[in-house]
């Protein structure tokens, strides 16, 4: 996701080519469009490539879904940076993936940070593409077996909230990681 949505946003904050301003329009689009209006097409388009119980099916569904997300706010966070670096590097001779890889790829790596850290919270908390797309038990996730822990009749809180507990666990430890980079990353370009 990291890879794929900063190259992208490089491309459309810098790049000029043909269609990008549909492309971009489709992204636009991609954002308004709620997830549960998705899954059944989703579903269908994974079953007939025969994904369904298999984590790619997700992996998919999940650069599919998030994507036009990451790669509208990492193009905004490109756009704020100083257009003399970009010019700098041109006028060194820089290429493109020279500029990407060696100027706007470090000055991002707030911004990289966030969208990874956003991403694995999505990725650890969804519930509803895991449930949808795995339906063997042992390809279920935390997330579904935390679902599927009560039963019709029975419910054991004590032992739900524990769960819980160590399902939020790696997402606290993450951020309590990465606190400055992620805010950092947030608040970057929000003044001038």
């Amino acid at each position: 996701m990291v890879f794929i949505a900063t190259t992208a946003a490089y491309a459309f904050a810098f790049l000029r080519f043909p269609g990008r301003k549909i492309l971009l329009i489709v992204l636009i689009l991609g954002l308004m469009a709620p997830v549960t209006a998705l899954i059944l097409p989703l579903y269908a388009i994974m079953n007939s490539f025969g994904l369904v119980n298999t984590y790619l099916a997700v992996i998919a569904a999940d650069l599919a879904l998030a994507l036009p997300f990451f790669i509208f706010i990492v193009r905004a966070y490109f756009l704020n940076v100083p257009a003399e670096l970009r010019d700098a590097a041109k006028v060194d001779g820089a290429s493109e993936l020279r500029i990407f890889w060696n100027v706007m790829f470090p000055l991002a790596k707030p911004m990289i940070v966030v969208v990874a850290l956003l991403e694995f919270l999505w990725s650890w908390n969804d519930l509803l593409l895991r449930l949808v797309f795995l339906t063997k038990d042992p390809l279920r996730t935390l997330t579904v077996g935390l679902l599927f822990f009560q039963g019709l009749h029975t419910h054991d809180p004590g032992g739900s909230a524990a769960a819980a507990l160590i399902l939020a666990g790696p997402v606290i430890a993450l951020f309590l990681v990465f606190q400055r980079q992620f805010v950092q990353g947030l608040t970057q370009g929000a003044f001038k």
